[in-house]
């Protein structure tokens, strides 16, 4: 990507660092959506962009078969990128294209920083690739629609809550969505057994998720630096680690700033395998908790593994824990 845009573009040195951060942050929009996305950038020659980055979804299948970064748009006025580019908003095909045979929705989202466009995001969904409509799926994709309203007024992503990248969550590790007060509206299947994990015993709709959270949690040996209301607030970026007993959580708060009421949360999966890959032995839950007001999705957990590289004793039990987790399967 950097190699595109410096060669061919006359972005800022500011400009380039946010599209940086935005392909950081954009496998979070292409889960949402079930959508495969490619990043364009704009040529000196203002009738030619360049796909300078691309990216497939995790939770479907995926409708560009082909690697088209370096590939480019030339002298056509009414494509959905130059259009978008142009007028500052998402644009949409009034009708699915076919790519290698597939029925295809295109979007395009102009990436908007300061006052002004510097790229588009293009989105391409398969719908054979989305299941058939359920609760999941609409929280999903209503997500995605406000992530990318986002995108193009220079909401997202969030500076500030770009220090912990290399513990970005998926979207399939659980998802809920709250209303503006709070209250669960929406909980996947995996969110309800990260809360398992946690002590829950009834089930996630209609709670009020941070008071709940809060009863679950006890008093632990390890500090809380801030309060669990506080933190799933979503009026701030913020990220935190959550622990009852052996389940440990890494809390990571992304505020959508459109305005309507809804929420996003997502646990997940292997507590041993995942948190070993990422980074060594431990104990790993996903978790992520947002509102369409405020979309709070959750990094991996790595609290665990760290104490365990500090104590060698502790990194063994925990990893003679692992392999015989792994044996009993």
């Amino acid at each position: 990507m950097s190699e595109i845009i410096s060669e061919h573009t006359d972005l800022s040195e500011p400009d380039h660092l946010w599209l940086k951060l935005l392909v950081s942050e954009w496998q979070l929009l292409a889960d949402l959506s079930f959508s495969d996305l490619v990043l364009w950038v704009r040529d000196h020659d203002p009738n030619v962009f360049w796909a300078a980055a691309q990216i497939r979804p995790f939770t479907g299948v995926t409708s560009l078969f082909d690697d088209v970064v370096g590939d480019l748009i030339a002298y056509s006025p009414e494509h959905l990128v130059t259009e978008a580019f142009l007028r500052g908003e998402i644009v949409q095909t009034s009708e699915r294209k076919l790519q290698a045979g597939l029925p295809v929705e295109s979007h395009a989202v102009p990436v908007t920083t300061g006052d002004h466009v510097i790229a588009v995001v293009e989105q391409h969904t398969s719908p054979l690739g989305v299941r058939a409509p359920s609760s999941l799926e609409k929280a999903y994709l209503e997500s995605g629609v406000e992530l990318a309203r986002m995108i193009t007024v220079g909401a997202f992503p969030i500076p500030s809550d770009a220090t912990h990248l290399a513990f970005s969550p998926r979207v399939g590790d659980g998802f809920i969505r709250l209303d503006p007060a709070g209250n669960v509206t929406y909980a996947s299947p995996n969110a309800i057994s990260a809360y398992r994990r946690l002590g829950l015993r009834g089930d996630l709709i209609g709670e009020q998720l941070a008071t709940l959270t809060a009863e679950l949690l006890p008093a632990g040996p390890y500090p809380v630096d801030e309060s669990v209301q506080s933190v799933l607030s979503g009026r701030t970026a913020r990220r935190t680690e959550l622990v009852s007993g052996e389940a440990h959580l890494m809390v990571r708060v992304l505020p959508l700033t459109d305005g309507r009421a809804n929420s996003v949360v997502t646990p997940g999966g292997n507590p041993w395998v995942r948190a070993q890959a990422a980074a060594g032995p431990g104990l790993d839950i996903e978790l992520g908790i947002g509102r369409v007001s405020r979309l709070h999705d959750l990094g991996r957990l790595v609290t665990k593994a760290w104490r365990a590289a500090a104590n060698p004793r502790r990194s063994s039990k925990m990893s003679r824990c692992i392999r015989a987790s792994s044996s009993a399967r």
